[in-house]
């Protein structure tokens, strides 16, 4: 309020040369403010400096700070981003992507998007692909082909989808080879009983043979 005041009567004796002053003044204060940030070593703090050096750029090394500060961001930027990609996680590659692309153009910050969002897509598949396995190894082969269809070319997926062709197929043959032992055995046992009783007929048939004798 006061330097507006100053300001307002520019051409009265000496107010120029105090509000030059109170500018100084306010300056050295949000210099002192923003270097204060500094000792705090993470991105809000950076980006706190930042925005407080930006507002006093013809301030001793202002300008210089906050090129300091805008690069010390993008390189913890950079490092957290990292470490979230590191993690191969759904929700860590989405943020690792979010926080990338804030640095684009600085390092490789462009490429490594890239490859959070194949990271992404890879662990989709993967999903994918263990519920696929799981169904093969319940016996579920027409589930199974069908969720390997999803994610043809991924891994040994085609191999997989062939296998349990396969697999239905030997189980078909498996019951075919059930059926028919169990339709063999039954003649045999149909077989075994008729000559059972033939031979209780003939037996039958030849008593009165023995008492006439």
């Amino acid at each position: 309020l006061s330097i507006q005041k100053f300001k307002a009567i520019i051409d009265y004796k000496d107010s120029k040369e105090y509000v030059e002053k109170a500018d100084l003044e306010i300056k050295k204060v949000i210099y002192k403010k923003a270097k204060a940030y500094l000792v705090y070593n993470n991105i809000e703090n950076y980006k706190e400096a930042a925005n407080l050096f930006g507002t006093i750029c013809d301030y001793e090394d202002s300008k210089e700070l906050l090129e300091n500060c805008n690069e010390r961001i993008k390189d913890l930027t950079y490092i957290k981003a990292m470490n979230l990609m590191g993690q191969k996680t759904n929700e860590s590659y989405k943020q690792a992507i979010a926080l990338f692309k804030t640095i684009i153009g600085y390092k490789d910050s462009a490429k490594n998007v890239t490859l959070c969002e194949e990271g992404i897509t890879n662990l989709a598949r993967q999903s994918d692909y263990d519920e696929a396995v799981r169904y093969k190894n319940n016996r579920q082969y027409e589930r199974a082909i069908e969720t390997f269809k999803k994610i043809s070319f991924y891994k040994d997926a085609d191999q997989q989808i062939r296998l349990c062709y396969e697999l239905i197929e030997k189980e078909k043959q498996e019951k075919y080879n059930e059926i028919l032992r169990k339709r063999t055995l039954e003649l045999k046992q149909k077989r075994a009983k008729r000559r059972k009783v033939i031979l209780i007929i003939l037996l039958i048939s030849l008593i009165p043979a023995v008492f006439i004798v």
